[in-house]
């Protein structure tokens, strides 16, 4: 919980909310308790790792519909290039580069062309239309969405596995959940954004629903660029960590890339006054004048 407390704060920057959505949560979590249908002997060890899931649910559920209308997790050349790195090394990782099958020459196709596409809006000054802008929303938003779920089935197996462990692996489990809270909440907003794509039979109009989800991934991305020392820095710490850890096999890869996201933003911001900084760790930073004035506007109304 501790990830998903920080990227809530980074979110609200309001302590006191955060404490109200936990005990909401918590409260409304309380129903995972209640006895399953055909369940035989109750047995709470299931309960409690039922209600921790569900815990955790309820509070994404509550900052969302909170926050959904003023807060986007805002993108920019900075988000997309240390994610579609991080999808290169992640694919490297699972061997998808060496085109075993036609489903995996498929997905390393659009990946790399993503990825490329991506490198190559942050390289070099090129001017951001509606397209470019929808193509490396959507890609970002499903590369958070694979990365996020890797790193919960990744983080679900330690669970299940009874090696013993060493104090290091206990602070490396430790900075694993910290990197899964983080993930969490992009993962959330972000399956929220591709669901938007589904047909729903409570709408009146599917083709306005797509039209105003794309709008939404066009207005949530940046016209904001990099500039050629932001962009190479990223790329230089992104893949001196993923070149070592190749080698050195020190952290699972999954951590690595959830790492360097995290990192890579704040090492930048402390030595250089970058763009990349309104990214994963300043969702807040992004928003319009406009959503900021109503953002103030609801801080003074729950101050009276």
């Amino acid at each position: 919980m501790s990830g998903l407390i920080y990227q809530s704060y980074q979110v609200t920057r309001n302590i006191e909310k955060i404490l109200i959505y936990l005990i909401v949560s918590a409260f409304i979590s309380l129903l995972a308790f209640g006895k399953f249908e055909n369940e035989g002997v109750y047995q709470i060890e299931s309960h409690i790792n039922f209600w921790v899931y569900s815990f955790v649910f309820v509070y994404l559920l509550v900052m969302w519909i909170e926050h959904d209308k003023y807060l986007k997790t805002s993108l920019n050349e900075g988000t997309s290039l240390l994610f579609s790195l991080g999808l290169l090394y992640w694919m490297y990782s699972k061997n998808l580069l060496a085109f075993t099958s036609i489903w995996t020459q498929l997905f390393s196709l659009v990946a790399v062309l993503f990825s490329l596409f991506s490198i190559i809006h942050a390289l070099f000054p090129l001017k951001h239309h509606a397209f470019s802008r929808f193509i490396l929303s959507l890609g970002s938003c499903v590369i958070i969405i694979i990365l996020s779920v890797e790193h919960f089935i990744h983080l679900n197996h330690l669970a299940d596995s009874n090696v013993t462990q060493t104090w290091a692996d206990h602070l490396l489990l430790i900075l694993q959940y910290f990197l899964l809270g983080i993930s969490a909440l992009y993962l959330f907003q972000n399956f929220i954004l591709i669901l938007q794509y589904l047909p729903n039979k409570y709408s009146s109009s599917y083709v306005s629903d797509v039209k105003a989800t794309t709008q939404e991934h066009i207005q949530r991305y940046s016209t904001q660029q990099l500039s050629t020392f932001e962009a190479l820095f990223c790329m230089f710490i992104s893949l001196m960590a993923y070149l070592t850890n190749i080698y050195v096999q020190l952290i699972p890869t999954n951590v690595c890339i959830w790492w360097v996201i995290f990192c890579c933003p704040i090492i930048l911001q402390h030595y250089y006054k970058p763009n990349i900084v309104h990214t994963a760790s300043h969702p807040q930073a992004m928003l319009t004048q406009n959503q900021q004035q109503r953002l103030k506007n609801r801080k003074k109304g729950n101050r009276k």
